[in-house]
């Protein structure tokens, strides 16, 4: 199996649920928005969107229904989980499933009102750092 990494935003809130084994489980989608070529990207028409479906297991499942939440920025690593079904018309299809084996929620820089971006200018105290 392939592993990739994904950076985008959660589509809506995390879905939990439990195996008949007992097993935490959870999905959710994350959209890796990208900007059409030649546009100002300034409007909603000139971006598109590759949605990636995500399930993720036990304590991993846990912590993401109680930290993630809908339009949040998240780094994603998984393995591709691929499968065939028939669709409502007939057809064939493939859809894909990204195995989630690590999440990280993403910071987004502050931008000035000039568009640059914000260096806030501080560092924390080692005592402050968690590792």
């Amino acid at each position: 199996m392939n592993t990739i990494t994904v950076i985008g935003n959660i589509g809506k809130d995390p879905e939990s649920r439990v195996t008949t084994q007992g097993t935490p489980v959870v999905t959710f989608s994350v959209a890796d928005n990208k900007k059409l070529p030649g546009t100002s990207g300034k409007n909603k028409e000139d971006w598109t969107s590759q949605w990636w479906y995500c399930t993720a297991f036990k304590e991993l499942a846990e912590a993401i229904i109680q930290d993630v939440r809908r339009g949040d920025r998240v780094e994603v690593t998984g393995k591709i989980d691929m499968h065939e079904y028939t669709a409502k018309d007939g057809t064939q299809k493939v859809a894909y499933n990204l195995l989630v084996n690590r999440i990280a929620k993403v910071v987004r820089p502050m931008r000035a009102n000039n568009g640059s971006f914000n260096n806030m200018g501080s560092e924390a105290p080692d005592e402050e750092i968690p590792f």
